[in-house]
């Protein structure tokens, strides 16, 4: 879980050993979730789970707006981790207004960062 989320928040960039590791969430907070949006960070996260997650197995990455606060985008992030036969559910809501990103896993205890 925690290779997922330092994968996820490490802006490309950040790692100077390696640049092009990372989605960098954060970097979405001050953009308003559109469709163009949804798309590129899905596809970011298919491309960084191909290149730096081979042991998982990327399932399905879901974006949908919250009907009731359009400045959450929420992303569902399902995987398994090839070597433990473990399936894993990350559901994140990027709130743009409060700039934040509250993540939750299948156990359900929620994070703030």
């Amino acid at each position: 879980k925690q290779n997922v989320r330092t994968l996820l928040f490490t802006a490309p960039g950040e790692r100077i050993w390696d640049p092009q590791f990372g989605v960098g969430l954060r970097n979405y907070l001050f953009e308003f979730p559109t469709i163009d949006l949804k798309t590129e960070v899905g596809g970011k996260i298919k491309k960084q789970f191909e290149k730096y997650m081979p042991f998982l197995e990327l399932r399905a990455v879901f974006e949908e707006q919250d009907p009731k606060n359009p400045a959450v985008l929420k992303i569902n992030i399902k995987y398994f981790i090839k070597p433990l036969s473990v399936f894993e559910v990350l559901a994140l809501n990027v709130n743009i207004l409060e700039k934040s990103i509250v993540y939750t896993s299948a156990a359900g205890s929620p994070s703030k960062s």
